[in-house]
Formats: structure tokens, C-alpha cells, sequence
């Protein structure tokens, strides 16, 4: 169990030491303030005896109780309520006593006290009775004046009504706060610099620690308000944080979790979403942050390939919707999937050993299920099924009670739950979910990855049930040998065949479109308004005593997960079922799919010839940065799944406001094929080469860059051509374009005569400016509009930016520790997208004169890339590419780019050199090591013909003006022309030496 095993460790490996006083347990919304060394004289003792027994320890001051700690273990702690204490205030002891000679002496009159961890053992408290018995606490080195006015202070708030004790404890709260501003003695360097310093609550499993979180340039520095920890300031290199998070609390997005390279994470929860997302961009802003990649960025697909376990598309899901191990009201939520805990051995064969996945628990039992729907229709708004949750803290300590022992008694008020309730036997636990009005909840993922909660193995004293049996280690099923085989069958179970055809019908109903409004109804599926995000405004409560209730409600009834999906969510591909007798729920595509990013399926493709590519996850402000967490998670890039049959079935995610516009326009025609391959050989193609075919001009340049025009050729007449239900063109002999894929296409036949001007144009080109602005290779150049700007990326590091009006530099930026390899300039020239080696991409703001944004790009650094009005498309040496909604990229807003991923395509073998998109953005091309040229659909998000171009690797790539040709450069010293309705090769051009560098 991931919160009670993890040992926090901070950069010196510091651990928290084992301590018994805690804040689990204190009353919940209870604050620890502050502790003082006292020695505490056992009452209802003489002097003498008083002063033989004394014990010593810390006197912890608490904003509802006093909470004595001895140093010896073998003494419990003691608590002592302000509401069940007659009086506090100083000892009037004689002169001559002996119990303390400076009069330092607190006295505690009480009525109840109650004691816990007696030598160290985790047990019910024990609550005693003690009308009017007085405590006496000697102040070792805090002067009674200074200790006593903030007794006297908390013990008066006690005494008010609710609403006035819950206004004036947050004054208290408010002031202790000012009055604690972190102590920048503290600070591993002085040298580093401070970013920001904020108050936030430190979340763990039922305890939140209030305290001041501090960014620096190189840390994050946690300093609490009380000593509770008994490290003062944790401290935690930017270095070890591997993912970025943001979750919601309370149903508030104002959570943010950290993942460390140690296996831990920190939750913390801010005051409010905007001071949350302030912290997590500066964090991002920080160059010692080096998170690392999502593995969500293709998750279902994955999963949909096998390629993902069940439990961990599971896990991935609940993170995605804000569970987390450290918040209890929203812990990870996993299915029961098996319905046979009494047979001698489990069949997974056979269909009645699993649970129906097509219905809610609450709905397995037709009986429990009318008794429900009939207090449904007689209910007044707002309605619901369910009173109680599947996913609560009571519910997840009721599994993990043998191995959380102290979190249950800090739930349950220092009590254990009634032995006959408690988890005794996993098949009257299945008996009772199945059956019982107010028993629908799931399980958690310890049953199916570990076993050590089914033991008693610190031998608790659970209690005896009516029937005398002692309550110790789960009772399991007879097919079960022990407990490891126990989780060990129940995890073979979730990833057989039958629940891999139909779990994701459980995932409409946990995370899908039948979580709520009229599927809900219609699914049986409908609990409680306050457990769903959205149903109530806290930040818009007031009162603090409505507002308190909420949140105990919201604690008490759990939450259900964020929404991630709004349409069916598809099945997974099994490639042969061990249950081949039992019919699916429903009916659901057998044949792989094609899933899309934005617009229709393109009905002329298959799904076996077509690869698929991998879709990602696109992420937004609730969620992770690189992570995840998967980028890290809310989802907002609707997807599409297209069947073999061409019919289109809506897979789209919540939150879509960043999903592209649907756009459909007619390809443009392209000419017939050339004749003869033509060679040329000239000096003056050591400069530029300029093709022009049929209208389509290319310029190819490899030293220097010339702003000179080139005259257009008459454009061909051309007859519209699409890629949808297009047929196939009769193939050429020179073509070597592949078999099998989306068809585009040809046109009639044109006159070719105007190819005959293409060597004309190269005569026309005169070098016009040049400057060695980089020590290292120029690796991408790229012209400003207005023909005024060059931006020059290098393998130095560095982009520069060049006047050719003025001939000078104007700005040069140190992008990345690695060589450079691209670069784009956005729509409005307000910014540079640069591609690094070292796998990220960076957005650089002429405006602001820094980077705005940096993320992840690929596996591997990144080789190329291309900037297009909507769509920005990279590649890597990894051998895949990626397509980004691109859409708000002029702003250059933090989160807008990198957290938007639309597709990636993984049809290469080899790493991708060069990538180009056409000008009406319908299509794109990349161009391969091997000499492997793809065309891709940009509306479909599919292959749309494989060209093998060259005999070596490609350098580059382009479209003519009118996207109806591509010119290839490769290292085998040509260059070809090829018409993208149908591959087939116009012209190719050979040089003796390579063109090495980009085409425009």
C-alpha cells in the first residue's frame, strides 16, 4: 500500500522518523500549533509520589485539544479536549511545594481524557471518565505567561457556538501564519534564487498540514507551520521531480502533485486554482526541471493493441481522473470481476465466474435494483439511486484495515469498526455488495497486484464476532491456496480474455459517458449530487459552518472520478477468446480502428491494410506536464474511431475546447507523370535548384539564401481530387508508390511542355546577402514575411536572429544545453518553435525575448519539424511523428502547444530526417533514413501511400505551391519530383554532391 510503506526522503535521504504522535491523531479540520518541554506530575498522587513518577515529554498545543507525549513509550498519550475540560489555568500550589520552584505549573481540570499508542501499539483509544480531575504539566523552559494567553485563547473559541468558533480559529490560523514566514536560513545555497513563496496544505491519506512551500531556481523547500515533521524545512531537487500533476480537492481544482525519482509524491493544495496554475508555470519556467514524458500520450490505443495491461490502463485512468494514493476521498477505484468465491477452483473459462461489467453494482441485483428505482421516482430533486458511494475512505480502510490500522482509528474517532462489519471474508464481502440496499463499492488495486492487507501480521486485536470467531486474516475463497495466490488469480483473472472484451463498459460507467446526466439515469449509475465535480461552489460558501459541512460530506460520501470520456469508449482487440460461448454485451468492431483527432473517417480506408497510427492524450490545466500522467492528465482532444465498414463511431473526450475545426477541401489536381527521367549537371546547382513543374516552383538551397522571386510557370488545369472513396489509380512502372492505402486520386493528363523552363529560373538566382553568425553548423533557417528577419538555428545551441536590411544580428538565444536541430516561425511572427537533441521542443516569444514554453517532444532528440496555421508537425530520431494542435500558438501561451498532442504516427523503421506539411494542411509528408518517403492524411489521420523515394536517407522534403507535387533532396546525390495523387515519380535530377540542407 503505496501511503503506508513510501518513505519520504528529501535530497540528504532524510526519512521521517517514526513518531507517535501524528495528525491522525487529532479531530478532523483539527490544526497542530505548536509544542512545549514539560514534565507532567501523575495525578490524584502525593507530592512525594508526584515528584518520584514525573514524566517528561512535549506538551503539543492543538486548536481543540492539549496532547501530552511522553518520552517513554511505555506511557500512552494523553488527550485532552477543550470541550471536556471544566478549567485551564495556573496551579495555586503551596509555597512550599516541590513540585516546580518557579510556579510554572499548567493545570488542566478535565472531565475525559483520552489515551492511545500505550508502548508504541497501535489499539483502540481508551476513553476514560475523570469528572473534575486535575492534570498538573511543569513548563521545563516556556514562560507560563507567554504559554498561557494562547491556552486561554483556544479554550474560550471552544466554548462559542459553531459558526463563531469556525470564524474566529480562522483569524487565529490567518495570524499565526503572518507570523511565520519561512526561514531562509534554511536554504541549501544561498545562491539560488527565490521564484515564489506560498501557503499551502500539504495532503496526505485524512491530514492536511498547512505550512509555506518556497521555489527557488534549483528546490522546492516544504516549511510547516508546527514541528510535527521532525526534519523543519524539506527540501526536494527540481532534478528529482520526474512528473507534474494537477489535481483536484474537495471537488476545487487546486491540487498539485509531484512525483520524485524515489518513488514518492507530494500532494499539496492551494488556496486557489489560479494561485495553483501561478506555481505550476513557474515551476515549469525553472531550467533545472526536466520532467519526464507521458506514457498516456497513446494509452488506449496501446491498451487497445494489448500492448497495456488492464491494470495498469487502469490505474493510468484513475490518475487521469484526479485518484491519487494520497487523497482517500478519491483513491484509485478498480472492478470487482469475479462473481465465483465458492468453488474449489476458479474457471476462467467459463462466463458465470465473472461479474456482468455492463452494470453498476448497485444494479447486479434486480430486486435491490426495483427497491431503488422505485425511491428514485418517488424522490424530489435532486434525485439519485444511490445514497452511499463505491469509493469512499471508509471504504478503502474497510479493505486496508490490517495493514492502515491508525488511519481507520482516525476515521472512526479512535475506534475500530463493530467486528461483524469489518472485512472478514472476501465472499460474504461479495454477498453483501451484491445484495445489500446500501453495499455498492468497488475495489481498490491492492487486490490485484498485492497481498499483505488480506494478513493480520501486526496482530491487531480486531475483535470477536456474535459467532465467537476471532477476527484475523481475510477468509478466502477455496480456490485460493493463500493470499498471494488469492491476488495472484484475481489479477490473471481482470487480464483474461473475457473482461478484456467487456471492461470497457465498466469504463463508461466509472470514467465514461454513462457517469452522468441522462445515461446515468439510463444505466442505473446515479449517486449522490455533492460526490460530482461541479455539483457545488465551495469558494462560493460563506458561511464556514455550510461550508465545513460540505466538505465532511464531500469526505464522507467520496467522489466520483472527473469525467474523461463523452462517448463509448472502444473495446479492446482480443485475438482469440478463451470464453468463445458467451455473446458480448454489445456489439463492438472485431477489426482494428483507425481513431482521429478531428473530422470524419475517411470511408475508403481499411482497417487491415491502413496502420494505425497512436493517438494521444492531449492534457490541460488539471493535469500532468510530461506527466502523468499521465502527463501528465483532463483530456481535450476528441478522438474518432472509424470501423472496417467505413462507419464512424464517435470516441470524443471532455473538455474539447481545444480540438481543431473540421476542414474539407478538394486536393488539388496534379499532372500527368514525366517522361524521361532528366540528369543535369551545373556549378550553379552548389547553390540552388529550382524546379518548376507544371506551376510548382521549388528552390533547394545548401550555403546561403537568396530573397530573389521566381517567375511563375502556367498553372495545369486540374479536376478536384479528395482522398475519401477515391479509387485507385492505374499504376505506372515508374511509380513506386505502395499498394493498399487510402487511394487520392489522379488527374487527367496535362501538357507537360512548361517543365522544359525549370533550369531557366536557376540562371535568374544571384546572391544577395550572407553572414557566419554560429560557430557549429546552421542546422535550419527560416525567413521572416516581410523578407526583413532571418532566424538561424545551430548545432551551437543557439538561435539567432539577423537583420538583412540593417546586416546585423539582432538578438541571439542560448535554446538548449544540445545541439539544435529546427526551427519554425508561428503564423504571426510573434514567435520561433525550436527542435533540440535533447528530445524537447521549445517555444520561444519575439515579444517577451524568453521561452514561454517547453515540453517533451519524442523518445529520442528532436531531427525536424514543421509549422502549418493549425497543425505543428515534429519528428525524431525515435523514427516517429507527432501532430499538435497548433491552433493557439501565436499567443504563446504557457500549457497551449505542448499539452495538445493530436496523433503519432509510428509507421517509419528508421529516424525521420524531414517533414513538410501542404498548403492547405490536408496532407503532410516525412521522409526517412532508409530513403522512405509517407503520405500522410491530415483529416483521416492515416498512412495515405508509402513512396520508396531514394536509395539513402532523405535530407529533405517540400510541396510545390499548389500541394499537388513533393521534391525530395537524399545522400545519393538527387533530387525527385513525385505527384502526391499517386506517387508516381515526374523528374528526378542528379548532382555529384549531396544537398544537404532544407528545401523552400
Amino acid at each position: 500500500m503505496a501511503f503506508v510503506r513510501a518513505r519520504e526522503q528529501d535530497e540528504q535521504g532524510l526519512s521521517a522518523v517514526s513518531q507517535r504522535f501524528s495528525l491522525l491523531l487529532l479531530e478532523h479540520n483539527e490544526a497542530y500549533l505548536e509544542d512545549f518541554s514539560v514534565f507532567y506530575y501523575p495525578a490524584a498522587a502525593t507530592e512525594d509520589e508526584a515528584v518520584r513518577r514525573k514524566l517528561g515529554g512535549r506538551l503539543r498545543l492543538c486548536s481543540m485539544s492539549l496532547v501530552f507525549d511522553p518520552q517513554d513509550e511505555a506511557y500512552p498519550i494523553m488527550k485532552f479536549p477543550f470541550k471536556k475540560c471544566r478549567g485551564i489555568g495556573k496551579w495555586a500550589g503551596s509555597l512550599k511545594s516541590r513540585l516546580d520552584l518557579r510556579g510554572d505549573i499548567l493545570a488542566v481540570v478535565a472531565d475525559e481524557v483520552v489515551t492511545a499508542r500505550e508502548h508504541n501499539i497501535v489499539a483502540p483509544y481508551t476513553f476514560t471518565k475523570t469528572p473534575g480531575v486535575e492534570y498538573k504539566f511543569a513548563l521545563r523552559y516556556a514562560q507560563f505567561a507567554q504559554v498561557y494567553p494562547q491556552i486561554r485563547e483556544l479554550y474560550r473559541v471552544s466554548t462559542l457556538s459553531t459558526r463563531e468558533r469556525r470564524q474566529e480559529m480562522a483569524l487565529i490560523e490567518a495570524r499565526r501564519r503572518e507570523l511565520s514566514p519561512f526561514d531562509h536560513s534554511w536554504l541549501e545555497d544561498l545562491a539560488e534564487r527565490i521564484v515564489t513563496e506560498v501557503s499551502v496544505d500539504r495532503v496526505t491519506p485524512l491530514v492536511s498540514n498547512r505550512g509555506r512551500l518556497l521555489l527557488t531556481s534549483s528546490r522546492i523547500y516544504f516549511q510547516p507551520f508546527n514541528n510535527v515533521d521532525p526534519v523543519p524545512v524539506r527540501k526536494y531537487r527540481l532534478g528529482s521531480v520526474q512528473r507534474i500533476v494537477k489535481r483536484r480537492y474537495l471537488l476545487r481544482q487546486i491540487g498539485l502533485e509531484l512525483f520524485l525519482n524515489n518513488d514518492t509524491s507530494l500532494f499539496f493544495a492551494f488556496g486557489s486554482q489560479e494561485e495553483r496554475d501561478r506555481f505550476h508555470d513557474q515551476l515549469l519556467l525553472q531550467p533545472s526541471i526536466n520532467v519526464q514524458p507521458s506514457d498516456t500520450e497513446n494509452l488506449t490505443l496501446r491498451w487497445q493493441r494489448g500492448e497495456v495491461s488492464n491494470y495498469d490502463y487502469l490505474y493510468a485512468l484513475n490518475s487521469l481522473a484526479d485518484r491519487s494514493v494520497n487523497d482517500l476521498t478519491q483513491y484509485p477505484v478498480f472492478p470487482w470481476v469475479i462473481s465465483d468465491y465458492t468453488s474449489a477452483s476458479l474457471d476462467l473459462n467459463s462466463p458465470s465466474t465473472f461479474r456482468d461489467l455492463t452494470k453498476p453494482i448497485g444494479a447486479l441485483d434486480p430486486q435491490r435494483l426495483e427497491m431503488l428505482q422505485q425511491r428514485y421516482d418517488e424522490m424530489p430533486e435532486p434525485k439519485f439511486l444511490y445514497g452511499t458511494h463505491y469509493s469512499t475512505p471508509g471504504y478503502v480502510l474497510y479493505y486496508l484495515v490490517r495493514e492502515a490500522p491508525e488511519y481507520m482509528l482516525c476515521l472512526q474517532n479512535g475506534r475500530f469498526d463493530q467486528p461483524d462489519r469489518m472485512f472478514c471474508s472476501v465472499a460474504e464481502t461479495w454477498k453483501s455488495v451484491r445484495s445489500q440496499s446500501g453495499d455498492v463499492k468497488e475495489l481498490i488495486p491492492e487486490f490485484y497486484s498485492e497481498s499483505d492487507f488480506l494478513q493480520n501480521k501486526n496482530g491487531l486485536n480486531l475483535g470477536m464476532r456474535q459467532d465467537m470467531s476471532r477476527v484475523n486474516d481475510v477468509q478466502l475463497p477455496p480456490w485460493a491456496k493463500n493470499a498471494s495466490d488469492f491476488t495472484a488469480k484475481c489479477r490473471q483473472a481482470l487480464e483474461c480474455d473475457y473482461v478484456s472484451q467487456r471492461l470497457h463498459h465498466w469504463i463508461d460507467l466509472i470514467f465514461g459517458y454513462k457517469q452522468r446526466g441522462p445515461e446515468a439515469v439510463k444505466a442505473a449509475n446515479l449517486f449522490y449530487y455533492l460526490t460530482y465535480e461541479g455539483a457545488v461552489d465551495l469558494d462560493a460558501i460563506t458561511d464556514p459552518v455550510e461550508r465545513s459541512s460540505l466538505e465532511a460530506q464531500i469526505h464522507e460520501f467520496g467522489q466520483t472520478p472527473k469525467q474523461i470520456f463523452t462517448a463509448p469508449h472502444p473495446a479492446r482487440r482480443v485475438q482469440s477468446s478463451t470464453v468463445s460461448d458467451a455473446p458480448l454485451p454489445s456489439s463492438t468492431p472485431a477489426t482494428p480502428t483507425t481513431r482521429h483527432a478531428w473530422g470524419n473517417s475517411s470511408s475508403g480506408s481499411t482497417a487491415t491494410d491502413t496502420p494505425t497510427p497512436r493517438h494521444a492524450w492531449g492534457s490541460s490545466a488539471t493535469n500532468s506536464v510530461a506527466s502523468d500522467t499521465p502527463q501528465p492528465a483532463q483530456i481535450n482532444s476528441p478522438l474518432r474511431s472509424a470501423s472496417a465498414t467505413g462507419s464512424s463511431t464517435a470516441f470524443s473526450f471532455s473538455s474539447m475546447s481545444s480540438a481543431l475545426p473540421e476542414q474539407r477541401t478538394a486536393l488539388p489536381a496534379s499532372p500527368a507523370p514525366a517522361t524521361p527521367t532528366r540528369t543535369r549537371q551545373d556549378d550553379d546547382l552548389d547553390f540552388v535548384l529550382n524546379m518548376a513543374s507544371s506551376g510548382s516552383g521549388f528552390a533547394a538551397g545548401r550555403s546561403s539564401l537568396s530573397s530573389s522571386s521566381f517567375s511563375e510557370t502556367p498553372k495545369s488545369a486540374s479536376g478536384a481530387s479528395t482522398f475519401a472513396n477515391a479509387p485507385t489509380p492505374t499504376r505506372h512502372s515508374t511509380s513506386s508508390a505502395s499498394s493498399g492505402r487510402p487511394s487520392i486520386s489522379a488527374a487527367p493528363s496535362v501538357d507537360t511542355s512548361s517543365q522544359s523552363a525549370w533550369y531557366s529560373n536557376v540562371l535568374q538566382l544571384r546572391l544577395q546577402s550572407s553572414a557566419k553568425l554560429h560557430r557549429l553548423n546552421v542546422a535550419a533557417v527560416k525567413l521572416s514575411k516581410d523578407g526583413e528577419t532571418l532566424f538561424s538555428a545551430s548545432h551551437d545551441y543557439s538561435l539567432k536572429m539577423f537583420s538583412l536590411a540593417d546586416d546585423r544580428q539582432l538578438r541571439s538565444i542560448n535554446i538548449s544545453e544540445m545541439a539544435l536541430s529546427s526551427c519554425a516561425l508561428d503564423q504571426d511572427g510573434k514567435g520561433v518553435i525550436v527542435g533540440s537533441w535533447d528530445n524537447n521542443l521549445y517555444y520561444y516569444s519575439i515579444e517577451f525575448g524568453r521561452i514561454t514554453e517547453s515540453w517533451n517532444g519524442h523518445d529520442d532528440a528532436i531531427s525536424c519539424l514543421a509549422l502549418g496555421s493549425r497543425i505543428l508537425i515534429t519528428a525524431s530520431w525515435d523514427s516517429t511523428v507527432k501532430l499538435w494542435n497548433a491552433g493557439n500558438i501565436a499567443s504563446g501561451r504557457r500549457g497551449s502547444i505542448g499539452s495538445s498532442l493530436l496523433c503519432e504516427f509510428v509507421d517509419h523503421d528508421t529516424e525521420v530526417k524531414c517533414v513538410a506539411i501542404s498548403p492547405d494542411e490536408r496532407v503532410a509528408i516525412s521522409g526517412a533514413a532508409d530513403g522512405t518517403v509517407i503520405i500522410w492524411d491530415l483529416e483521416s489521420f492515416c498512412l495515405a501511400r508509402t513512396i520508396s523515394a531514394h536509395n539513402e536517407a532523405i535530407n529533405a522534403a517540400a510541396f510545390s505551391s499548389d500541394g499537388s507535387q513533393i521534391v525530395t533532396t537524399s545522400n545519393d546525390c538527387t533530387a525527385k519530383i513525385f505527384n502526391v495523387s499517386d506517387g508516381q515519380l515526374v523528374l528526378s535530377v542528379t548532382t555529384e554532391e549531396v544537398f544537404r540542407y532544407g528545401l523552400c
